[in-house]
């Protein structure tokens, strides 16, 4: 950078300060802004470069230099933009289409290289300026969407919606952030030179069992653009809303739950239930077998087996009552009339000293 340039920057620069040069107004071509300060046209582009840097010029391949306009502010709150309505409006643009995972998309999604994934991307403009790139992956494995239509959100949280549509829960969202130096496709899309910083979050979703089920990359540009994260505590589950215990646990032996009662029809649900039938179903054949042996002179191998398998069955069975809200009452207080209060006690009565 020539010294050169210094003071025709300090110019340019009071001028828009000023006024003198207004929002959105294009500067003469460089030759001719080159001509009236008598230097070289490397020296000015040198000049337009430090007024580009600092968010004040931006500069429209074949079209020239325009005074950057100033943009409000893009507050993030729980996946919402909140913007007085004297504030302009984002206008967002989306794409959706099927890709492949590549290596590094494979590494922060945990599937395989190759695996099939859907990529929505989004593009959010003010004024025709491009100010937010959001790009959502979600594996065909987790669920297969739709592209989202109404009103569409800068950041992708549109997707998040749709998933729970589908009956997958996010549970927990992890934020990276990093400033950098645009991507050469990114410097093209938000108009920016590469010299311009820009502000990249990566952020991953995941459900209750711990899987990874979406990952949304978004750029934003660091001259004109600043989003503010407010992190606010979740609120408390309706009592009348009652959370579902799901017929299995996560890998680390945690109980897993379906939290809202929207998705009923939704796959999840639908799995528990096919599984559930499957464990009654199952409970059944394990009880009427746990009986034979009992009423029969079988070993103590053959005896030991059946309990232990109709325990676990019990087990299995209190699960689905609890998950649907019926829990059944403790065995030291069933009715000694009833047929379960006889069967205790006759246990109670055989059991060894």
């Amino acid at each position: 950078m020539t010294n050169a340039s210094v003071p025709i920057a300090d110019d340019l620069r009071r001028q828009i300060a000023s006024g003198e040069l207004r929002e959105g107004q294009k500067l003469p071509a460089e030759s001719k802004l080159a001509a009236s300060y008598g230097v070289s046209t490397p020296t000015l582009r040198n000049a337009l470069r430090l007024l580009e840097a600092d968010g004040l010029l931006e500069k429209h391949h074949g079209k020239g230099n325009y005074v950057r306009r100033r943009y409000n502010r893009i507050t993030y709150l729980r996946g919402q933009i909140a913007r007085p309505a004297v504030e302009r409006a984002l206008q967002v643009h989306i794409r959706a289409r099927d890709v492949k995972a590549n290596a590094p998309l494979a590494e922060l999604l945990e599937v395989d290289t190759g695996a099939d994934l859907a990529e929505f991307a989004y593009v959010s403009f003010l004024h025709a300026s491009p100010q937010v790139l959001a790009r959502v992956y979600v594996p065909h494995a987790v669920a297969r969407l739709d592209i989202p239509t109404g009103d569409l959100s800068p950041w992708g949280d549109d997707v998040e919606a749709m998933l729970a549509e589908a009956g997958v829960h996010v549970a927990s969202t992890v934020d990276r952030l990093v400033t950098r130096l645009p991507r050469p496709d990114e410097a093209v899309l938000l108009h920016i030179a590469r010299t311009v910083p820009v502000t990249a979050i990566e952020r991953l979703l995941t459900d209750g069992n711990e899987r990874i089920v979406a990952a949304s990359l978004l750029t934003l540009r660091g001259d004109s653009t600043e989003a503010v994260f407010i992190d606010k505590a979740p609120a408390a589950v309706p009592t009348d809303s009652p959370l579902r215990r799901l017929p299995w646990d996560t890998p680390h032996g945690k109980p897993c739950f379906l939290s809202s009662a929207d998705a009923a029809d939704g796959v999840v649900a639908r799995t528990a239930d096919a599984v559930e039938a499957h464990q009654m179903n199952a409970a059944v054949v394990v009880l009427s077998g746990a009986r034979a042996v009992l009423e029969a002179s079988s070993s103590h191998r053959a005896i030991s087996f059946a309990l232990k398998r109709a325990l676990e069955s019990l087990e299995e069975v209190l699960r689905i009552a609890e998950g649907r809200g019926a829990p059944m009452p403790p065995t030291d207080e069933a009715d000694p009339g009833t047929e379960a209060g006889r069967l205790n006690s006759e246990e109670t009565a055989r059991a060894p000293e």
